[in-house]
């Protein structure tokens, strides 16, 4: 993907955002007001790497604010911290002609931006795996424990006969 940004084909990476819009409209069934921070027209129009990491800033304050538990809210704001200033860097400049500083010392402003999307992504899934725990533990497991003996009990009969001494 990093590499066809380089030949300004943004077309993968766009395609990536769209997963990552995807899969956070997922844990936000009902949440229309929170759809709107979610907007793909920004991903069509990406034409560069900042607008890119604009896009991703955007997706990952909605995540850090409203999806992730604060716990795991930690990393993400300091992906975003880095991503701003990045940003900043990179549209304003030093005035000084130096060299654009990549943070977490990757070799291009690619691979950053790609890397940056996929953490994104993993934490989305996480948040993802984070409420299919939860259903299973407070919806799916009582209903088990309430008819899993008599379940277990008819598969032994049916597998085994019935037990008569």
């Amino acid at each position: 993907v990093a590499q066809e940004m380089s030949t300004e084909n943004y077309v993968p990476v766009q395609g990536l955002l769209r997963e990552l819009h995807d899969k956070m409209r997922t844990l936000l069934p009902n949440r229309q007001d929170l759809h709107s921070h979610i907007n793909d027209d920004d991903i069509g129009y990406s034409s560069c790497t900042a607008d890119i990491i604009r896009v991703l800033i955007r997706s990952g304050y909605l995540l850090a604010n409203y999806l992730e538990a604060p716990s795991r809210a930690e990393s993400t704001r300091e992906l975003l911290t880095c991503l701003e200033a990045f940003n900043s860097r990179n549209r304003d400049g030093d005035g000084d002609n130096a060299p654009l500083t990549i943070p977490y010392e990757f070799e291009t402003e690619h691979l950053f931006a790609v890397a940056s999307i996929a953490f994104i992504l993993q934490k989305v899934e996480l948040c993802q795996m984070d409420v299919s725990n939860y259903k299973f533990a407070h919806q799916l497991a009582p209903f088990i424990h309430q008819v899993g003996h008599e379940y277990e009990r008819s598969h032994f009969r049916k597998t085994h006969g019935d037990y008569v001494a």
